[in-house]
C-alpha cells in the first residue's frame, strides 16, 4: 500500500509541474529531450507541440471543409486529438502529434550537436540578426515585449527560452548544410538528385472515373454505378480498337473546368511512395512499359493510366524537394544506429496529453 501512494504521489507531482509549465508557474529548465550534450527543456518543447497542434488543425479544417481560416480563428476541440487513428487505441491524433514534434527535435538537437562537433558556432552578427528579427516580430504584432512575453506566459515560456530556441534551430540550420551540402560528409550532389529522381518518379496521365458516388459525394444507384463501370470497359475497349489514349481524355472527370482534349503528356508526374495514400495507382504505374496503359482501383475511382518516358531535365524542377527526402532518409538512418543516445524523459513524456495543450495563435 506504501509503495502504491508513493507512486501516485509522484505521479501527481509530474502533472503539477506540467500544469505550472503550461500556466506559467515559472520557468523551468527541465531536460525533456537530449542527444550527447544538447538539451531541449520541457518548457519550450510544450510550446513547440502547441504549434504543430495548431498548425494540424487549421490544415485538417481547410482539408475538410474546402474553406481557409486564420489561426486565431480557429476552435479546439479535444475530443479530435482522442480520435484512434492506428491500430490501437493508444494510435490518437495526439499521439501522432506528440511524436511527430519529438521525431522533429530530436533532428533538430542532433544537426546542432553535429555543428558543433564540427568546430561550428553562430557568429555574434548572427545571434544579433535573429534578435532583431525577434524584436522587429515583436514590435508588428505585439508592439512592446511586455505583451510578447504575457503572451509567451500561457506556455510556460519566456523570451529568452524563445530567443535561445531560435538561436539552437540556426544552428542545427548550420550543422545540416555543413553536413549535405558541396563538400560535406553526406553531400546530396546532383548525380545523387537524378538517381532519385530516375528511380522514383514517372510521368504519367490518367482518365479518373468515379464509379460508386456522384460529383456531389452521394452514392450511385446500383444501375448507374454498373453504367460508369461498363463506361471505363467501353474506353479500354476503343484503345483496344486503335483509338488513341489522348483522345480519350475528353472522358476525365477529374475537373469539369479542365480543356482535357488539350491535356499534355506529362499532366502528372508524382513520387512512387505510399505515404502519398494510393499506392495501387503507384503500383500499377510501376508495372507498365513505357507508353503502357493499366486500371487502378482506388476508392470510389478508377484510373486508367499511362505512363510515359520521363523527361530528365525536368529533374530541376524536383531538385529542392528530392533534396528535402534524400536529406530525411539520411537523417532516418542516422537516427536508427543513434538512438540510444537520444534519450527522453518518458516520466514526463508519456503523461503529455495533446487535449489538454491549449492553441498556439501567437503570430497568428
Amino acid at each position: 500500500m506504501r509503495t502504491s501512494k508513493r507512486v501516485i504521489c509522484a505521479a501527481l507531482a509530474v502533472i503539477t509541474i506540467l500544469m505550472c509549465s503550461l500556466v506559467s508557474c515559472s520557468e523551468t529548465n527541465s531536460t525533456l529531450i537530449s542527444f550527447k550534450d544538447m538539451k531541449l527543456s520541457t518548457n519550450v518543447f510544450l510550446f513547440l507541440v502547441s504549434r504543430y497542434k495548431t498548425t494540424y488543425l487549421q490544415y485538417a479544417y481547410q482539408t475538410m471543409t474546402g474553406k481557409t481560416v486564420a489561426i486565431s480563428d480557429l476552435t479546439d476541440y479535444p475530443d479530435f486529438w482522442a480520435q484512434q487513428v492506428g491500430d490501437t487505441a493508444a494510435e490518437t491524433r495526439g499521439a501522432g502529434i506528440l511524436q511527430m514534434t519529438l521525431y522533429d527535435q530530436e533532428a533538430i538537437l542532433y544537426y546542432a550537436w553535429y555543428a558543433k562537433d564540427k568546430g561550428i558556432s553562430l557568429t555574434s552578427a548572427e545571434k544579433a540578426s535573429l534578435k532583431e528579427t525577434l524584436d522587429s516580430s515583436i514590435t508588428s504584432v505585439y508592439k512592446t515585449k511586455s505583451a510578447f512575453e504575457a503572451a509567451l506566459k500561457e506556455f510556460g515560456m519566456t523570451y529568452n527560452l524563445y530567443l535561445g530556441y531560435l538561436e539552437l534551430s540556426k544552428l542545427s540550420e548550420k550543422g545540416k548544410s555543413s553536413l549535405y551540402e558541396a563538400g560535406g560528409e553526406a553531400e546530396i550532389n546532383d548525380a545523387k538528385i537524378l538517381d532519385y529522381f530516375k528511380n522514383n518518379y514517372y510521368t504519367t496521365n490518367r482518365i479518373k472515373i468515379n464509379v460508386k458516388t456522384d460529383a456531389d459525394g452521394k452514392e450511385l444507384s446500383e444501375e448507374d454505378a454498373a453504367k460508369k463501370t461498363a463506361l471505363v470497359d467501353e474506353i479500354m475497349k476503343k484503345m483496344e480498337d486503335g483509338t488513341l489514349f489522348e483522345d480519350l481524355l475528353e472522358y476525365d472527370e477529374t475537373s469539369p473546368d479542365t480543356d482535357k482534349a488539350s491535356a499534355y503528356k506529362d499532366a502528372h508526374r508524382t513520387e512512387s511512395l505510399s505515404e502519398i495514400g494510393a499506392s495501387a495507382y503507384f503500383d500499377t504505374v510501376k508495372s507498365l512499359g513505357i507508353g503502357g496503359i493499366g486500371k487502378a482501383e482506388i476508392g470510389s475511382n478508377i484510373f486508367i493510366i499511362k505512363r510515359y518516358a520521363l523527361d530528365e531535365a525536368k529533374v530541376t524542377d524536383y531538385t529542392s524537394t528530392i533534396k528535402g527526402m534524400l536529406m530525411t532518409k539520411d537523417f532516418a538512418t542516422r537516427y536508427s544506429a543513434l538512438s540510444q543516445l537520444f534519450v527522453v524523459d518518458k516520466s514526463v513524456f508519456d503523461l503529455l496529453n495533446v487535449s489538454n495543450i491549449p492553441l498556439n495563435k501567437m503570430f497568428g
